[in-house]
């Protein structure tokens, strides 16, 4: 039990400080992490295998992430200048 509980505040340690630091925005962005490195830590601790629905779940989280935070959209929209 006492594994479980160390690998739980090792996925949850990056919320510790979000708050004070970026913002309520930011900790929802980095609460969705949490899933991502509790697999993670469930494979390089618990020997864990690494599935394709795991793989296919972080693409799907950071495709979230990105379309959530912003900032990917407006590049993609500008439209590249030929000088």
């Amino acid at each position: 039990m006492s594994l479980t509980r160390l690998i739980h505040d090792l996925s949850v340690f990056p919320d510790s400080n979000a708050v004070t630091c970026g913002g309520a925005s930011n900790l929802l962005l980095v609460t969705f992490l949490i899933p991502v490195s509790a697999i993670m830590l469930g494979v390089g601790f618990l020997g864990e295998t690494l599935q394709l629905q795991n793989i296919a779940g972080m693409a799907v989280i950071g495709s979230g992430l990105a379309v959530i935070d912003g900032r990917l959209l407006p590049r993609l929209r500008k439209s590249p200048t030929i000088d």
